[in-house]
C-alpha cells in the first residue's frame, strides 16, 4: 500500500504540478503529476526545477504521471530528458507514465522512450 503526501505548486503559465510521496514493495517513489497547458520553457523549466528539487529529497524514483498534460511540444522534451539526465546525476532514477495518445506519439516518435521509461498506467511505473 502506497503512503501519500501531496502538495501543489502553479505557475504563471497554468500548469500546475501535484507531488507525491509513496511507498510500494519498499521502494520509496516520488510521483510528480504536471497538469494544464503549459505555454513555453519557462512552465517547462519550471517543472525541472520541481524534479531536481524532488531528487534531492527523495533521490530513489520520480515518476512524472503525465495524464493531465493537454499537450507537449519541443520544451516539453527538452525538459524531461534535461530533469532525467539531473535525477540521474543524483543516484535516482526517472520514468513517465499514462502520456495521453498525441504525447506518447511525439515521444515515441523522438526516441525519449529510449531515454526515459515510459509506462502505460501508473501501477506498472511504480513497480518499475
Amino acid at each position: 500500500m502506497a503512503q501519500k503526501m501531496s502538495r501543489s505548486v502553479s505557475d504563471e503559465n497554468r500548469m500546475s504540478v501535484s507531488i507525491q510521496n509513496g511507498k510500494h514493495a519498499g521502494r520509496s517513489y516520488t510521483l510528480v503529476t504536471p497538469a494544464g497547458r503549459a505555454a513555453g520553457a519557462e512552465a517547462w523549466k519550471h517543472l525541472t526545477t520541481v524534479l531536481a528539487d524532488q531528487a534531492r529529497r527523495h533521490p530513489q524514483y520520480l515518476i512524472v504521471d503525465l495524464a493531465q498534460l493537454e499537450s507537449a511540444d519541443p520544451h516539453t522534451l527538452h525538459e524531461l530528458v534535461r530533469a532525467s539526465h539531473i535525477v540521474r546525476g543524483l543516484g535516482g532514477g526517472l520514468a513517465l507514465a499514462c502520456p495521453r495518445p498525441q504525447v506518447e506519439a511525439l515521444l515515441r516518435h523522438l526516441g525519449v522512450d529510449r531515454l526515459i521509461p515510459l509506462y502505460g498506467s501508473l501501477g506498472e511505473a511504480i513497480a518499475g
